[in-house]
């Protein structure tokens, strides 16, 4: 396993141990908001707390 990669579950289990109640995703990707065509971007950690409509979402690149 690539260093890089390590390093991102590393992050993903510590933002996991500091919010246990966040939803931690790994290697997703999300969509270009910009984008009429649907294109999606690679994200190494996202962080979801809270719920809709007051949602909070926090990238993390490695």
């Amino acid at each position: 396993m690539k260093k890089g990669k390590e390093l991102e579950l590393v992050i993903a289990a510590i933002e996991k141990g500091l919010s246990p109640d966040a939803i931690v995703e790994h290697d997703i990707f999300l969509p270009v908001l910009v984008s009429n065509s649907g294109r999606t971007r690679q994200i190494d950690v996202v962080i979801r707390q809270g719920k809709a409509p007051r949602e909070t979402l926090t990238i993390v690149e490695v």
